[in-house]
């Protein structure tokens, strides 16, 4: 065997324990030998599944053309560059889980002998992040310039499918008499479906999106065949192809519904906590679509500002965390990243009720914007989790902010409806570094989460800090 090859083999504790997702293939036959545990965590192959190379590119690929066209032609190249002594490059692409999932990754290998030393870094929140701000800013775009509701809803629509392989989506508008809902947009759900709901009258239990439009809440069927607001629509249903339907309400600024987004999956299928967040980004964006087309600055609150708590949410708080980074970068001045998790929220939750959590998350907004400066960035990254941006401000102020945020929010006490006085606190997590242009919006993040992880192993209700390093350089 080849000397190299051999020392790749031997790496296999090391391989096994990292985090990074790792495989191997054989240069000629395209067979997988080897993947990691990461690997399977990741994607949810294992070596069994993806040993044979059909199964693998095809499988792993599934977008024909891309394979095709990108893909194979990319990996020829790539082996031309590295037998030639050039550095390994890289491709950004979308993969199928075996869950049937995509996610996106930055793939990378590396030709040891015969063998490629593949490794893969999961970008799919990333690529999430920038796909919504991007859907955001069209839409944007979109109203000003004056395109129709059908348009922005088709927008809106065939991005959320992107998102959600296999998937098919509507928004179905509530109509002025607030009783039946009417198709605004559902490109790719058939026309006899279409046809046959568009006038449908709500009622709690029609459907999924009669239901939600109903009773002003998501309503999710993980199994249309089974499920009884479903069996008088059954035909349908077989006929559309579809076996799953989560509804949620879109919502106007007073809280009345005025339409429903709604996500269908052609197998019975249960949404996870990032399709929450999903579906509840759509209906956001449909809702203003709907209404406030001609409301310019109604349009940007709600697209940029968390409808609960009123702070900038998650992608308007990463605009404004790359403004102040680059900032950083030309005054070569300080930066600091505060996570804020507010502690044991789900017992909160469980004990209590969403509202008395609700209440908590508005507490906590409103006490972190009375004791910050007004050039301070904050945002809600979502759920329980808040961020704070520090700029040109020293580590012990930076510490002393934090200090007092944390004692602030374990002064305070919200009241439920039966008069009880509930009490919480927060763990923070700081990153600070002394130049702003040796940091990165993900390598704050990465430091600041590990700051946080160890503010919560410590005990909680406690901060922790994180700097870098003098040399590091992004």
């Amino acid at each position: 065997m080849d000397a190299k090859v051999d020392d790749v083999l031997k790496l296999d504790d090391v391989l096994n324990a990292t985090t990074v997702a790792i495989a191997w293939s054989d240069r000629l036959t395209q067979l997988v030998e080897y993947v990691n545990p990461a690997f399977v965590d990741l994607f949810g192959y294992t070596l069994e599944d993806v040993k044979d190379s059909n199964v693998w590119l095809n499988s792993f690929y599934p977008d024909a053309t891309f394979l095709k066209d990108v893909f194979l032609p990319w990996r020829e190249a790539e082996d031309k560059r590295q037998d030639q002594g050039l550095p390994a490059a890289q491709l950004e692409l979308q993969v199928r889980c075996k869950d049937n999932r995509a996610r996106y990754v930055r793939l990378r290998y590396k030709i040891v002998g015969n063998k490629r030393l593949i490794h893969f870094v999961d970008i799919t929140d990333y690529w999430v992040t920038s796909q919504r701000l991007r859907l955001r800013s069209e839409m944007l775009d979109m109203v000003v310039t004056g395109s129709s509701l059908p348009e922005m809803l088709d927008a809106i629509v065939k991005k959320v499918q992107d998102e959600i392989p296999d998937s098919l989506c509507s928004v179905l508008l509530l109509d002025e008499s607030g009783k039946r809902l009417m198709v605004g947009a559902a490109p790719d759900m058939p026309d006899s479906y279409n046809n046959a709901i568009h006038g449908i009258e709500i009622g709690a239990n029609v459907g999924s999106c009669g239901a939600a439009a109903f009773l002003n809440k998501r309503v999710v069927v993980e199994d249309i065949n089974n499920h009884e607001n479903w069996q008088a629509y059954l035909p349908l249903t077989r006929d559309a192809g579809v076996a799953a339907c989560w509804s949620q309400p879109v919502r106007g600024t007073n809280g009345r519904v005025i339409g429903t987004f709604a996500i269908y999956h052609t197998k019975p299928t249960a949404p996870s906590e990032k399709d929450i967040e999903l579906i509840n980004f759509a209906s956001n964006l449909a809702s203003i679509a709907i209404e406030n087309r001609t409301n310019h600055q109604a349009l940007q609150y709600r697209a940029y500002y968390d409808h609960l708590t009123g702070l900038a949410n998650r992608g308007y708080f990463f605009e404004q965390a790359e403004a102040a980074i680059e900032a950083a970068r030309v005054g070569h001045h300080s930066l600091a990243m505060i996570m804020m998790d507010v502690d044991l929220f789900k017992e909160v939750n469980d004990q209590y009720g969403h509202k008395v959590g609700d209440m908590v998350l508005q507490a906590l907004s409103s006490a972190c914007t009375e004791e910050l400066r007004s050039d301070d960035i904050i945002g809600r990254m979502g759920g329980e989790e808040f961020a704070v941006i520090l700029s040109n401000t020293p580590q012990s102020q930076v510490l002393e902010v934090a200090e007092r945020l944390r004692s602030k929010l374990a002064s305070l006490s919200v009241v439920s409806d039966d008069q009880v006085a509930i009490t919480f606190t927060a763990s923070l997590g700081v990153a600070y570094t002394q130049q702003g242009d040796k940091c990165s919006i993900d390598s704050l993040l990465v430091k600041s989460d590990k700051a946080l992880y160890k503010a919560k192993e410590g005990g909680r209700n406690c901060v922790v800090l994180e700097t870098f390093e003098p040399l590091l350089i992004v």
